[in-house]
């Protein structure tokens, strides 16, 4: 999905949608006025031969594109046919134009799906962009003169300007804490990120005009037993997954040994699914390997089965992922996600993920962790100095072990509320380190926005909820969701995410805390579901998560391309860096306290990206 709405934009939006063709090989259309250029792409799934877009209203004065599905359209046409709506066709993104006449840019609060949309009224010259309220889909914009540009993807977007923008510095330094930059930030100086749940309004010659249209809801506490929770949270993941089983072409699942992705194989299955192919990934490494806990889920459920076998080499990584984002990213489990992806798309062009599980049912350790956060800030002096030694001592060990995961706390244990939040959710540069070894880049995250709008969310608490919904605000919407939708559509492949459904993320917000991690049980009411429809081997199973062994390549097949890149005369890198403390942290001898590998990895991602030959050719 591509606009830019001035004068000899053509030319500009063809670049763009050709840089998009990925995101959607089966079709373009492009709507032309005076005032404005929209284009589109389209990956066929639902009404494949009516469905194209631009979508008009009757009179053609409101034009729509958009990337996404919209799950609730069956029900929403009938509202509209009672109002006398004549629908275009029977896509579900027909809903937009005629929701958009009825309620205007309440429009959005109505659908019920992952969308980034643009909205054209040619009566008002007006233009409203719209991203859906967890995130799923990525939209970017620029203004340009008296002009504004967007786009689904970053490269896409650079095709609609004059030149390259500028590296933002900031970017780079929020980069280096968490991993990705955080919207409404991109890598380039004036060149945003629409927030989830907002709606952007422009006119010619203004400003953007941003408003949010949902938040997190407050915490409201559930006023039924816990059986009677049960019950409206077993109906509620029923109607969401057979919400997105809807489609005219065959549906798939990524299908792990765990239990978010087993729930939805087996609500799939419950809703008449039997052609569900679930895509089981077989790793090397016998610790990492859950094919045989996802083979005997989609056994037990009469499911067919695709097995994919998973041998990455670090070249092959390095060479086909890195940029793909458009800015760098440095979440390697993006590196299998885009390897799966691209094995899946041979057989299907939609597939159900457990995504959004942990976010919404509390399935990460640190969220128990999170009520023992005020005790952490009173700990002696003496015993604060040996919570760090000892993660320092740890550092090394894998992320998702108990012993990473120890490090990471032990980390925090002497840092405030937010720092400590921070530090249990990433292994990467604290700003501290970066102030030491990049003394070019601008102050770090922990003092700047956009995270102040976490600030809403008061972490010193003994409160799971903050932990939770930060992540979705933050993690999720960033990193998780970031990664899937590139690694997916890269490969012209479309996610859905039951988990996502925000009906269901609202109700499993409002349930008490002790609820939802009972004892230190992580996503305890899932695991409930999952004990009366999954094997007991998985609905008592710890989680693995998706990984590559990124110590093992740092040591190994990508030490001499670390030292080549990081540190050359040359090294974009180094040009923010203190080369010889950037040299003592690439060679390991610097006594950094944080996850080595992975921080290193988040280096040579960061240094692919700015060796790019033109910043407009990243991701091509």
């Amino acid at each position: 999905m591509v606009g830019f709405p001035l004068e000899r934009a053509l030319p500009r939006v063809t670049e763009a949608l050709r840089r998009l063709e990925h995101r959607g090989p089966d079709g373009v259309g492009v709507h032309e006025s005076e005032r404005a250029v929209l284009g589109m792409r389209r990956l066929s799934i639902i009404d494949l031969q009516g469905g194209d877009q631009p979508i008009y209203n009757e009179d053609h004065s409101v034009a729509c594109v958009c990337n996404g599905e919209l799950y609730n359209y069956v029900e929403a046409f009938r509202t509209l046919e009672d109002k006398r709506h004549r629908l275009q066709s029977a896509s579900d993104i027909n809903l937009i134009p005629h929701f958009y006449e009825e309620y205007g840019l309440d429009a959005f609060r109505e659908l019920r799906g992952m969308f980034a949309a643009a909205v054209w009224d040619e009566s008002r010259k007006l233009l409203t962009l719209a991203r859906d309220r967890a995130g799923k889909k990525p939209l970017f914009y620029a203004q340009v003169g008296d002009a504004l540009a967007f786009a689904s993807e970053l490269p896409a977007l650079l095709a609609c300007l004059d030149s390259p923008p500028p590296i933002s510095s900031r970017a780079i330094s929020m980069y280096l804490s968490l991993g990705f930059v955080p919207h409404p930030l991109t890598i380039y100086e004036g060149v945003f990120a629409l927030p989830p749940a907002t709606t952007l309004s422009f006119q010619e010659g203004g400003k953007p005009v941003i408003r949010q249209y949902w938040s997190v809801p407050e915490r409201s506490e559930f006023k039924g037993t816990r059986r009677d929770a049960l019950e409206i949270l077993d109906a509620k993941l029923t109607e969401s997954v057979s919400l997105r089983l809807r489609s005219d072409v065959p549906v798939g699942l990524f299908l792990s040994g765990g239990i978010d992705s087993g729930l939805v194989a087996s609500y799939a299955a419950e809703a008449g699914a039997r052609d569900l192919l679930c895509f089981v990934v077989e790793v090397e490494d016998t610790e990492l390997n859950e094919a045989r806990a996802a083979e005997l889920v989609a056994r037990q459920l009469g499911l067919p089965i695709e097995t994919i076998p998973l041998n990455v080499s670090p070249v092959d990584a390095i060479a086909e992922v890195p940029l793909l984002f458009g800015q760098p990213f440095a979440d390697s489990s993006a590196v299998p996600s885009y390897f799966v992806s691209k094995a899946a798309a041979a057989h299907r062009k939609v597939v159900l993920n457990g995504d959004g599980g942990d976010e919404i049912f509390a399935g990460y350790r640190r969220y128990w962790m999170g009520r023992l956060s005020p005790l952490l800030s009173h700990l002696p002096e003496m015993i604060n100095h040996t919570a760090t030694s000892l993660g320092e001592n740890l550092a090394g060990r894998k992320r998702r072990s108990a012993a990473g995961f120890a490090a990471r706390v032990l980390r925090g244990a002497t840092r405030g509320e937010w720092d400590r939040y921070l530090t249990w959710t990433s292994d990467l540069l604290h700003p501290r380190d970066i102030a030491q070894v990049f003394p070019e880049l601008e102050a770090g995250p922990m003092s700047e926005s956009p995270l102040r709008q976490l600030r809403g969310y008061d972490v010193s608490t003994r409160s799971i909820d903050a932990f939770q919904k930060s992540d979705f605000r933050l993690i999720l919407a960033d990193d998780l969701l970031t990664k899937m939708d590139i690694a997916t559509m890269a490969n012209s492949l479309e996610a859905r995410s039951p988990f996502l459904d925000i009906p269901l993320a609202e109700f499993a917000w409002s349930l008490p805390e002790q609820w939802r991690n009972k004892a230190g049980e992580t996503k305890s009411m899932l695991r409930e579901l999952a004990r009366k429809r999954l094997p007991a081997s998985i609905s008592s199973a710890p989680k693995r998560g998706f990984e590559v062994p990124v110590k093992r390549w740092m040591e190994t097949d990508l030490q001499p391309v670390l030292h080549d890149l990081l540190l050359a005369p040359d090294g974009r890198v180094g040009a923010y860096a203190d080369r010889a403390k950037l040299s003592s942290f690439v060679k390991g001898t610097s006594g950094f306290p944080g996850n080595q590998a992975q921080t290193l990895w988040s280096l040579l991602m960061l240094e692919i990206f700015l060796r790019a030959p033109t910043p407009a050719t990243a991701g091509n």
